[in-house]
């Protein structure tokens, strides 16, 4: 909740000194915690963008005091001292909600401290210290079993789901290609044999071969634009399902429409390009004696 009698809903976690900067964090105003934030000190908090932007839009978040009634006594607001930019607690495919970073050692809620985890930044391999960790952890507590990760893994697994996603539509998009490619490639090579006479009579009348690659060629590409349409039908269809699939691709993200768009162009060209081929080559005598 906020001050002056403001109710809102938003999360918040519990970290010590220097958890912004370790984990890669920025911070866009104010100021972070510091040696002078102390159990006994004012209770502070930092907030992230989402939040300034949903509950302290037009005024400044700077100064201003929240509590957080789930664990916190009433009497222990907490005053903003900065705001930290957004990230994705659960999931990257997860919208960014309003969240408060405040620090643990001014919780009043004991239960909330139970479990924990360690964040370092290191400069060198994660993984050449991670018994290094392991054996500082246990000096402390030797009832402990911490289990070290390293933030590319912890990465790697919560994108585990959507990588085998798009893998799969990957292949299935690869596969869907290769066939349409196979499928325009025959369209092609049974026009230029049916036509092989009129071609051959266009090049006996001094039609140029280039004329006659062209021909193919813009039939293919003809073909391959009605593709065009009718993909980009069925994309405006699905855009909301492949949005929530990949991250960092907006449901009309220019640059993926585009290099989609490409790519079609550039295999119906291919597709064309040995038809289109034979058919300049093709010998008007020959072509008027078979017929």
């Amino acid at each position: 909740q906020a001050e002056q009698s403001r109710t809102a809903d938003a999360d918040y976690v519990a970290v010590s000194q220097g958890y912004l900067s370790a984990i890669g964090i920025p911070l866009l105003r104010g100021r972070d915690f510091n040696d002078r934030d102390s159990e006994n000190s004012l209770h502070v908090a930092v907030i992230n963008q989402e939040m300034a932007r949903v509950y302290f839009s037009g005024s400044d978040p700077i100064g201003q005091r929240i509590w957080f009634d789930s664990f916190n006594a009433k009497e222990n607001w907490a005053t903003i001292i900065g705001v930290a930019g957004d990230t994705r607690q659960e999931s990257l495919t997860r919208s960014v909600y309003p969240l408060a970073y405040t620090l643990y050692t001014q919780q009043t809620y004991s239960g909330l401290l139970a479990d924990g985890n360690l964040i370092l930044h290191t400069k060198e391999d994660p993984s050449g210290i991670a018994d290094a960790v392991r054996h500082a952890v246990r000096a402390v507590n030797p009832d402990s079993a911490p289990t070290p990760r390293t933030m590319k893994s912890v990465l790697a697994e919560s994108l585990a789901r959507q990588r085998f996603q798009m893998e799969m539509l990957g292949a299935f998009a690869a596969l869907a290609l290769l066939l349409a490619a196979v499928g325009l490639y025959g369209v092609l090579s049974y026009i230029v044999t049916a036509n092989r006479t009129q071609i051959g009579i266009r090049l006996a009348l001094g039609a140029q071969p280039a004329t006659i690659f062209r021909m193919i060629t813009g039939r293919a590409m003809a073909l391959a634009l009605v593709g065009v349409v009718l993909g980009a039908l069925g994309f405006g269809a699905v855009r909301r399902i492949l949005t929530a699939l990949v991250f960092g691709i907006g449901a009309s993200d220019p640059v993926t429409i585009a290099v989609a768009i490409g790519v079609l162009l550039l295999v119906a060209v291919a597709a064309a390009f040995f038809p289109a081929l034979r058919a300049m080559h093709t010998d008007p005598m020959a072509a008027l004696r078979e017929d």
